[in-house]
Order: structure tokens, then sequence, then C-alpha cells
């Protein structure tokens, strides 16, 4: 009988050290579990946080657009504006030109119209 009581108990002590294992193993699967929770909460708020940060930039990307819009524009006149400028230089140099040929033409010919006229 001594063999069988010590056989029980030490069936019984296993027993307690397999409960105590239990018990661990619970706990540290529910630790998981609230861990694992905390971590999925915590991927929802970081990919919402995500999303409106991503609307953000698209927003302020169509700011950016829009204000480069009306400055192409400016820049755009302002280079048509120097264009003409430009043309009206170059159709008075012409014109002056033109004008001092005309003048050197009839000092030419006024010489022999006065001699005609004679």
């Amino acid at each position: 009988m001594d063999q069988s009581s010590e056989a029980y108990y030490q069936l019984q002590s296993e027993a307690e050290n397999l409960l105590i294992s239990i018990d661990r193993l619970t706990d540290k699967v529910t630790s998981d579990r609230d861990g694992i929770a905390k971590n999925v909460e915590l991927l929802q708020s970081a990919t919402t946080h995500a999303n409106e940060l991503e609307a953000r930039a698209n927003e302020l990307k169509d700011e950016v657009d829009r204000a480069k819009s009306p400055a192409t524009r400016t820049i755009e006149a302002a280079t048509a504006y120097g264009n003409i400028v430009e043309a009206i230089r170059n159709a008075t140099d012409s014109a002056n030109k033109a004008l001092e040929a005309a003048q050197a033409a009839s000092q030419m010919v006024n010489p022999l119209i006065s001699m005609n006229r004679k």
C-alpha cells in the first residue's frame, strides 16, 4: 500500500502541477487576447488616421493645382505683354529707319527737281 499511496500522492502532485500550468497558460492566452485586441484597435486607429492624412494631402494638392492656374495665366499675360512691347519697339525702329531712308531719298531727289524747274 505504501507504493500505491506514494504513486497516488505523486499523481496528485503532478495533477496539481498540471493545474498550475493550465492556470498559467490560461492567463497567458487571456493576456495575449487582450494584447491582440489592443493591437487591432491601434491598427484601426492608424488606418483611419492614414486615410485622413491621404484625404488632406489630396485637398492640399488640389489647392496647389488651383493656385498654379492663375499664376500660369499671369505669367503668360506678362510674357505676351513683353512680346507686344518688343514688337512695338521693333515697329518703331523700322518706322524710324523707313523715315530716314525717305528723307535720304528726298534729299537726293530735291536737287534733281530743282534742276528740272530751272
